[in-house]
């Protein structure tokens, strides 16, 4: 069937008409494919006509890491808007979107592959001994867009996003606390909101000062070793059991939930710990533990991203070890997976790629019995978009929640339950795209007074 590009009548039409114009058009054509009707869009002549940016920014409590994203406005000839947001201090993400931006504009969004095809083709990453540093190379910004493109897609066929995806999994999204450290206040007040999954971060630098040494010289996989001894192993873990009794006297299920633990190096780029001590740092915290997991006990990057590391550890202990967090694209993950380097794949899907390479690694994840937790340090526009991608991914467990900080976190959006997280979960929004409308109110209230043009 012919449908013309553009004509005098098109030029016209409202966005009410447009997605009437585009449900029958489809149906005509015998489409069931969510990409049938994106195709569809296609013809019909939706097109990419401006992109804003604005940005939300959050104090960190107690002098810690404040959240800051750059939230996204697509705007289309058709009057349909799709929102999206940039992983939390990308800060390559505002130079990125000014060096794509002229490669989308006149594009129809509505067709994800060919939009993220485009940014590929001006858009690299960093050489392999710069890759942990992606999340500060605009990868946030290739994401952002994509997951901006979804919403106008959702819009446009007045679904959902993860009706988009595949069949959804289940109603609502098991969410996992992230915790700075295992002080009672900190615990309670993530028992409070029903979690029932959490993370724990643990810096030998502050459990273990004293108690561990570095080498001098690199090693074969090209970092200086950390070696924890004994008493550094009994500190990590009476850090671990603290936790643990605080969960244990609320009762069950909060007394068996899994504990992950994180930032055992820090932010350390050259050292790490020993395959040996990172061994026996996950059969320590193992023994209170059971479904918990070690995450980037020695990271991803290491060996230039070959997963030998992380194999080696994974093959000598009981405890899961997760990894992923600032990988880009499904090559990446597959490395991982093929080898058994990783029991959790974990990537931040603003990180990833976006919605579409996140679900594709997701996927392949599952065929190799991974399991799939997200981390999110993004904001509340970018966590509605991994709860759609949650809800259609298969293996998944638990999606991060890492701003307990931010009381406003909630407010800055409308079209979902309030407060937005309930008995350690959220409700995945049935409205069209994201599902959510901005608060301006509140937007202008945190930081985002105006929209600048990006080009």
């Amino acid at each position: 069937m012919n449908i013309p590009r553009k004509d005098a009548g098109m030029k016209n039409i409202g966005r009410r008409n447009f997605i009437g114009t585009l449900a029958g058009a489809a149906a005509l054509a015998g489409i069931t494919s969510p990409f049938d009707y994106a195709r569809a869009a296609e013809v019909q002549g939706i097109k990419i006509t401006n992109i804003y940016r604005t940005r939300l920014e959050a104090k960190g409590r107690r002098g810690m890491r404040p959240w800051a994203g750059i939230i996204l406005r697509i705007e289309t000839n058709k009057g349909i808007t799709g929102i999206g947001e940039c992983r939390d201090l990308d800060w390559g993400a505002q130079k990125t979107l000014e060096l794509l931006a002229p490669h989308l504009v006149g594009k129809n969004p509505t067709d994800i592959e060919g939009i993220f095809n485009t940014m590929m083709q001006h858009f690299s990453l960093p050489p392999m001994d710069k890759i942990r540093d992606q999340e500060n190379m605009g990868t946030g910004a290739v994401s952002g867009i994509e997951m901006a493109c979804w919403d106008i897609l959702g819009k446009a066929q007045n679904v959902p996003i993860y009706k988009l995806l595949g069949p959804k999994l289940s109603d609502r999204v098991t969410m996992y606390a992230d915790t700075d450290s295992n002080r009672e206040e900190d615990v309670v007040t993530r028992v409070e909101k029903g979690f029932k999954h959490y993370k724990c971060d643990m810096y030998l630098s502050q459990i273990a000062r004293g108690n561990y040494s570095t080498a001098d010289k690199p090693n074969n996989y090209g970092y200086k070793e950390i070696t924890l001894n004994q008493a550094g192993l009994d500190q990590m873990h009476a850090y671990m059991e603290q936790y643990r009794e605080t969960l244990k006297s609320f009762g069950e299920p909060y007394a068996s939930a899994p504990i992950g633990s994180d930032h055992y190096q820090g932010y350390n780029a050259t050292d790490q710990l020993s395959v040996e001590s990172a061994i026996a740092l996950a059969n320590t915290l193992n023994e209170h533990n059971e479904n918990g997991y070690v995450e980037d006990i020695i990271d991803w990057w290491i060996d230039d991203c070959s997963g030998r590391p992380s194999k080696e550890v994974a093959d000598a202990t009981d405890m899961r070890v997760q990894t992923g967090e600032d990988m880009f694209g499904v090559d990446q993950c597959k490395v991982f997976a093929d080898i058994g380097a990783f029991d959790n794949f974990h990537p931040e899907p603003n990180t990833f790629g976006g919605i579409n390479q996140t679900l594709l690694a997701a996927k392949y994840a599952d065929t190799k019995g991974i399991k799939t937790y997200y981390h999110n340090s993004s904001g509340p526009i970018a966590m509605i978009g991994y709860v759609h991608l949650a809800a259609a991914s298969p293996g998944f467990i638990a999606l991060e929640y890492h701003q307990m900080d931010v009381p406003w976190h909630d407010d800055v959006i409308d079209g979902i339950e309030k407060p937005m997280i309930q008995d350690g979960s959220v409700a995945i929004p049935e409205g069209p795209g994201l599902g959510i409308t901005l608060n301006d109110e509140q937007f202008a209230a945190h930081g985002a007074k105006e929209w600048t043009k990006v080009i």
